[in-house]
């Protein structure tokens, strides 16, 4: 009696549940000085106040771009200058099974948020003693997510390596700034104090400004040359 033959293991989608996948986009700011991430109001929890990332499910959109576009343009309309990406998380979420998050990053003003469509508050990264918050400027704590607060902390990581490589130091400023307006960036990004005349230095001799032949307006002190990204 001939052996029976098994059939060959045919591959259907339909046989698995698929998980979710979003985007989460970690909007970054300099504000007096300080390195903020903005957050959105969180629809999860029900009992205490709770922020979280600006986050889409990319199902509900036509495209990663579509989904990345939903979460940014309420908050700064079409002034994105540049979005890169950060991570990919494979996480479990009580509510919606497996979820997969690709995280993303993008600069802006401050001032970009003025004309935002959507709630929001800047919270500021806070690493003390084997922990890592997101407070406020008075020093409170904002709730995030543990999974979104590995976000933030996995996306300054990236911010950093691309400081002085990427030109991501220059969407936190306007079209023309001051070199100080240039190393308060800096300080702020890289988390440690950098010796002013040092910098100036690095950076008129790299080649990345050019003057733009004007001065700061409506200041107290002297006004300060303005500069302006040079033009590859």
């Amino acid at each position: 009696m001939a052996a029976q033959r098994q059939q060959p293991h045919v591959y259907s989608a339909t046989a698995f549940r698929r998980p979710q996948v979003a985007v989460e986009v970690v909007v970054f700011v300099v504000r007096q000085g300080r390195l903020g991430v903005v957050l959105v109001p969180s629809n999860e929890f029900s009992t205490a106040p709770r922020w979280a990332l600006p986050t889409a499910v990319i199902e509900d959109q036509p495209s990663l771009d579509d989904a990345i576009g939903e979460v940014i343009r309420p908050l700064l309309g079409a002034k994105v200058a540049k979005k890169r990406q950060v991570q990919t998380f494979d996480r479990l979420s009580d509510s919606r099974g497996r979820l997969v998050e690709i995280a993303w990053l993008t600069a802006t003003r401050v001032d970009a948020l003025l004309d935002a469509t959507t709630e929001h508050t800047i919270g500021f990264p806070t690493r003390g003693s084997g922990t890592f918050e997101v407070r406020d400027r008075s020093g409170n704590e904002l709730h995030i997510s543990a999974g979104q607060t590995e976000t933030v902390a996995a996306a300054i990581e990236r911010l950093r390596e691309l400081v002085d490589t990427d030109g991501v130091e220059f969407d936190f400023l306007a079209e023309e700034f001051t070199l100080r307006d240039l190393h308060t960036v800096h300080e702020a990004v890289l988390g440690t104090s950098i010796n002013y005349d040092s910098f100036r230095r690095r950076i008129l001799t790299s080649g990345v400004v050019d003057p733009s032949g004007r001065l700061e307006q409506n200041v107290s002190h002297r006004p300060a040359e303005l500069y302006r990204v040079r033009r590859r």
